[in-house]
């Protein structure tokens, strides 16, 4: 079985000037560049995106759903207001985690877009490589579901919490 942890930042919200630095595709985790975040904003098309609890009961439900379409288990959902983690995993280990990752920031951008009637609008950057995080083992697994994604505040659906049963 493969586990990954997912990140979705809203568009415009991490950018290269980011304390922590920033994450560039094939490059990894580069320092802060004030410089290229000036490009970054000068290249931007719309506004920032952040995201409310609605917002976040939309992706949810997107990403619940095409989990469920592709029989993959959502185990955890967070929206803040800047970006999402979804903690997710699949039975078929051939599937990769690209097309995971892929399917479900589809789903949720375009559940956005319907919800709030808004296409042609990017809710998500084109992310780097530091979006797909497998979970390497239980305790990994478990650090995640009870430290890191709950240390994060809004949106929250969390398969320990409810009632329903999502056997995988």
């Amino acid at each position: 079985m493969s586990v990954a942890l997912f990140t979705f930042h809203g568009y415009g919200t991490w950018m290269p000037d980011h304390e922590r630095g920033y994450v560039k595709r094939d490059s990894g985790v580069l320092p802060p560049d004030p410089e290229m975040a000036e490009n970054y904003r000068r290249k931007q098309n719309r506004d920032a995106v952040t995201f409310a609890d609605e917002h976040g009961r939309v992706i949810s439900d997107a990403i619940q759903t095409a989990c469920d379409k592709e029989g993959w288990r959502l185990h955890y959902c967070i929206t803040v207001e800047t970006h999402v983690h979804p903690l997710v995993s699949w039975k078929d280990e051939s599937t990769p985690i690209d097309r995971v990752y892929n399917r479900l920031k589809q789903a949720a951008g375009f559940a956005l877009a319907q919800h709030f009637r808004t296409n042609g609008q990017p809710y998500f950057s084109r992310g780097g490589g530091e979006d797909r995080k497998p979970v390497v083992d239980e305790e990994h697994f478990e650090h995640l579901m009870t430290r890191y994604l709950p240390d994060h505040h809004g949106y929250t659906f969390n398969e320990r919490s409810t009632n329903q049963s999502r056997g995988l």
